[in-house]
C-alpha cells in the first residue's frame, strides 16, 4: 500500500468516526483514541465490531495519556 493510498483510509476511517460520534464521545476524543492506537481505521473497525477487532492498547489508556494529532515543530526561541 503506497503513503497515498494509507492517508486516503486512514482520512475515511477518521471522517466516518466523526460523522457517527455520539455522547460521550467527542471529535476530541476520537481523534485522541486514533493518536493513541495509532489508526483511525482501526478504531472504526473496533467500533463497528469489537469483538472482532480489538485494539493494539487498552481501553482505559485514553484516560491516563493525552495524544497530539499534529506534532508542533516549531522553533523554540531562547
Amino acid at each position: 500500500m503506497t503513503d497515498e493510498q494509507w492517508l486516503r483510509r486512514e482520512s475515511a476511517a477518521l471522517l466516518a468516526l466523526l460523522d457517527t460520534c455520539e455522547k460521550p464521545d467527542t471529535w476530541t476524543s476520537i481523534a485522541n483514541d486514533c493518536v493513541l492506537e495509532g489508526s483511525a481505521e482501526r478504531i472504526y473497525h473496533h467500533h463497528l465490531d469489537p469483538s472482532a477487532h480489538s485494539l493494539e492498547r487498552e481501553e482505559n489508556d485514553a484516560y491516563a495519556i493525552q495524544g497530539t494529532l499534529l506534532d508542533d515543530h516549531r522553533p523554540r526561541h531562547s
